[in-house]
């Protein structure tokens, strides 16, 4: 079995992860380019995968359709010092199964939509060469526990999975699309995620209603302004997203998201995901595909968004990626008509969004990292700047890679992860939020 990898960026060069430590906000400020550069694909064989060797070759990730790698736990290694890895399979469930329900049209003040004209194709079409829809991901308790809330360990998680689901949108020639990740929130205890609905007397298998959940993520959405600037919020769930058919607990669904929910107040969306399996990669490609505007192939236009097409004139049994037949090779290609849907949503007023590119990073090369050219201080302001009084203690202990910023003359303070450069004591610098010795930098090709 041979790959021929190469390197793949998915995360914008800056962005945020949100957590909390002790209960308190904590913002860690990362560098795309830097938290990626392990990251590799092969876009023939479908696979994607996390390559390190900082203490011998580990490998983790997506080799293909069904097969999988880690590293082996609890096994020795080998006489010549090798990490042992484990080759495993996941499978598809049953493609006969219902999936009516992973997408949906917002309720608009309870009233019925009338659907406009569908001739998009006019004198003002925008054809786009690349259009990067910013994703900002929430991660969920059951998932975060089960990688022991290790947030680099988190983010190389979510890095593999968005590699693996960037491979299907390159099937997309008009617009081509390839998603970015802009934020991440960390969950570290079952309180911080208020918008789970979780079905009384299902706790041992933790399903949730899906409906009400992704309702009440939309509300949370809309509540925190980390979310604002992101064209879509998705949330990763350990769950099993279930709802209630004829008195009967339904759990089949995998993912739902709104139609043409983008750039919109419907811009969630919500998929599952065991750890370790990396199954989620189908269903996380396939509903932001649906929250970019495409129905299942074989489907009719919805009312709403205005000017919707619907794909009518594609199969269904074609097995694109916007059905569920999963035949080779198209179920790792869009269909033509989940294309021109795309392209219609791009040309509408009200999806501007996927014009702007709200997560500007530097295009200038330098070997210097952003703590060797800012003090603590102005890193605080850059972050609070909401604040008319914003200070750094300095005297805070910074071997854990945290910056105190005090917020007001009075003594409130936020915490925050120190930005990569900062010194950290005995010669070390912060990167990726650990005290480490500064690492080798060289310009992208």
């Amino acid at each position: 079995y041979n790959c021929y990898f190469e390197a793949k960026f998915n995360f914008s060069e800056e962005f945020f992860i949100h957590s909390t430590r002790d209960g308190v906000p904590i913002a860690y400020h990362m560098s795309g380019p830097e938290t990626e550069k392990n990251l590799y694909h092969d876009e023939e064989r479908m696979a994607s995968v996390h390559l390190s060797d900082e203490d011998g070759l580990i490998i983790e990730g997506v080799l293909g359709d069904t097969l999988r790698i880690k590293p082996a736990e609890g096994m020795e290694r080998s006489l010549d010092g090798q990490v042992p890895h484990t080759l495993y399979e996941v499978h598809y469930s049953d493609e006969e199964g219902d999936h009516s329900h992973d997408n949906g049209v917002p309720k608009l003040n309870g009233t019925d939509v009338t659907p406009e004209s569908r001739l998009i194709f006019n004198m003002g079409l925008r054809i786009p060469v690349l259009i990067h829809p910013e994703v900002f991901v929430v991660v969920d308790y059951t998932i975060c526990q089960a990688m022991k809330f290790k947030m680099k360990k988190i983010t190389r998680y979510v890095a593999i999975m968005f590699n693996s689901a960037n491979l299907r949108y390159r099937s997309m020639v008009q617009p081509r699309v390839q998603l970015t990740v802009v934020g991440l929130r960390v969950t570290n205890t079952p309180s911080e995620e208020p918008y789970m609905v979780e079905v009384e007397n299902y706790a041992e298998t933790r399903n949730i209603l899906y409906g009400p959940t992704i309702d009440k993520f939309k509300d949370y959405v809309a509540q925190q302004t980390y979310f604002s600037s992101c064209d879509i919020a998705w949330l990763l769930t350990g769950k099993n997203m279930s709802r209630w058919e004829d008195k009967k607990l339904i759990g089949n669904s995998g993912g739902f998201a709104f139609v043409g929910g983008v750039c919109t107040k419907w811009k969630v969306g919500m998929t599952e995901e065991r750890y370790g399996s990396y199954y989620g990669v189908f269903v996380l490609a396939h509903e932001i595909a649906h929250s970019l505007g495409c129905v299942h192939d074989g489907a009719k236009a919805n009312a709403w968004p205005a000017g919707h097409i619907g794909s009518e004139d594609c199969s269904y049994d074609e097995g694109y990626m916007m059905s569920y037949r999963y035949k080779t090779p198209n179920m790792y290609r869009f269909s033509p008509c989940c294309q021109r849907e795309v392209l219609n949503i791009y040309n509408r007023p009200q999806y501007e969004c996927l014009i702007i590119k709200n997560f500007v990073g530097k295009t200038i090369f330098s070997s210097k990292l952003p703590g060797e050219v800012s003090s603590r201080t102005t890193y605080c302001k850059l972050v609070y700047r909401t604040y008319t009084y914003v200070s750094a203690d300095k005297t805070y202990d910074m071997s854990k890679c945290i910056v105190k910023c005090y917020i007001s003359r009075k003594g409130d303070n936020m915490l925050i992860g120190a930005v990569d450069g900062v010194q950290c004591g005995n010669k070390k610098v912060c990167i990726l939020g650990n005290c480490t010795s500064k690492p080798r930098i060289d310009k992208a090709e």
